[in-house]
């Protein structure tokens, strides 16, 4: 009750001290005895004396509120990963765009020549939102560009493609093998994808699961690409390889003439014509070799098993392994979805227990080497996800592991600059070689 009176007395003190100075009351009504500070009683106790009804019309004046200040405006960001069965509507609604600006959004993709059906499941996409809005989406395009789509504060949308520049410069990398090819070219930051193109190259002369020994050694020179922000690209060609295996030197050197025409010579200066791919898969593994009896696991007999199998997650791509027509690309009961490819009068390989055929694969199409015709699988009579991949020479099987296919050599000369690399990676195996030598000095001394 007491802080009540006080705050009572506090607005008629205030009230008061106004009246005093405007003239209305003089000090001795306000206060009792001159000097000793005391507030009258008579003033305070009569509610129509001047002090009260100033006091009563402070009192309901209504107290000023201050303004709340100002809200920060809330930026978001997040990677969004493009779901599978996803539409452009659907993603627009799930990165939390408004539904009404999906028609803007698709018309500025358009005018900027963007096909928003494009987006691959698992892409990811960088959204941006301001205050709960969608204000930013990137996306890369390829390995050096990337799709920018903005709105602005009048609720309009622009894309810009902002391409960053490509640097390429040659690399030169000689190494020795200490337990495989892909384990020493890594260790030497060799790209895995550039390892496998190494192996292209020499796959119709090296079988590399059998031939490859600790000690012999390699070179490879390709292009090394770099974006102009330091991200590491895809790697450019190899414009020339070379291993050592026992001490005999084998190279590829590419070339291309005048006409803008790709040729590859080999160690002696030759070129032979297309040879054909030892394997139809990358980044794979052989589970299973040619036998001419083997226990089959589905069947549970004793059979020949006319091809080699390469283990391969499903879906992986299978590639043809040389130029040829397809003579079959169908179902069978026991091969599944299978595709068989003529390459001349001799050769003719097949691909069974795909999970699809490529569209463009039916009876009579042309095929080139490398090109991909179907998927890895388990159709037909499988017991699990491989390919299974045959090789008739002259219409009889032949275990695809050890046929010696290459064509003749042809007779174009190769030009100076062919021969000038092969010398120089003989010189990068010579070093290799002393290099060795020196070790087992110090290890003998």
């Amino acid at each position: 009750m007491k802080k009540y009176v006080w705050a009572a007395r506090a607005t008629i003190v205030v009230a008061g001290a106004a009246l005093l100075t405007k003239g209305v009351l003089p000090h001795e009504n306000l206060f009792g005895r001159a000097g000793t500070g005391e507030l009258s009683r008579d003033l305070l106790h009569d509610e129509e004396s001047p002090i009260h009804q100033l006091a009563d019309s402070l009192q309901d004046q209504p107290a000023e509120i201050a303004p709340p200040p100002p809200q920060q405006p809330i930026l978001r960001s997040f990677q969004h990963a493009v779901k599978k069965g996803a539409t452009f509507n659907s993603l627009w609604r799930e990165i939390g765009g408004d539904a009404d600006d999906v028609t803007a959004v698709l018309d500025a993709l358009k005018d900027s020549g963007i096909n928003a059906g494009s987006l691959r499941v698992g892409e990811e996409l960088a959204v941006t939102q301001l205050d709960g809005e969608v204000v930013e989406v990137r996306k890369k395009q390829g390995e050096n560009a990337t799709v920018i789509l903005t709105r602005d504060d009048h609720g309009s949308y622009a894309v810009k493609v902002d391409k960053l520049k490509v640097i390429s410069k040659e690399r030169r990398v000689t190494g020795t093998i200490v337990s495989s090819l892909g384990d020493s070219a890594t260790g030497l930051e060799i790209p895995f994808s550039l390892v496998d193109d190494f192996v292209d190259l020499f796959s119709n002369r090296v079988e590399f699961t059998k031939d490859i020994q600790p000690g012999d050694s390699f070179t490879v020179i390709y292009e090394d690409r770099v974006s102009e922000d330091g991200e590491r690209l895809a790697p450019g060609v190899i414009k020339a390889a070379s291993i050592q295996l026992s001490g005999k030197m084998l190279a590829v050197v590419r070339d291309v003439s005048k006409d803008g025409t790709v040729r590859y010579f080999d160690e002696k200066g030759s070129m032979p014509t297309k040879a054909f791919l030892r394997y139809p898969l990358k980044y794979s593994r052989i589970s299973s070799m040619f036998a001419f009896s083997r226990f089959h696991p589905v069947l549970k007999i004793s059979r020949p098993h006319n091809g080699v199998d390469f283990a391969a997650p499903l879906g992986t791509p299978v590639r043809t392994v040389g130029d040829g027509v397809v003579v079959q690309a169908g179902y069978g009961a026991s091969t599944g979805n299978c595709v068989r490819i003529k390459h001349n009068d001799r050769y003719t390989t097949e691909y069974m227990h795909l999970h699809s055929i490529g569209k463009a694969v039916r009876k009579g199409a042309h095929v080139g080497r490398g090109d991909v015709i179907g998927t890895v699988g388990s159709t037909g009579l499988s017991s699990g996800v491989h390919l299974h991949f045959g090789l008739f020479d002259k219409g009889k099987y032949t275990d695809p592991m050890k046929a010696k296919i290459m064509d003749a050599p042809s007779e174009i000369r190769p030009p100076a600059a062919v021969i000038a690399m092969i010398e120089d990676l003989k010189k990068a195996h010579a070093a290799v070689n002393v290099a060795s030598l020196r070790t087992n000095a110090k290890k003998k001394a």
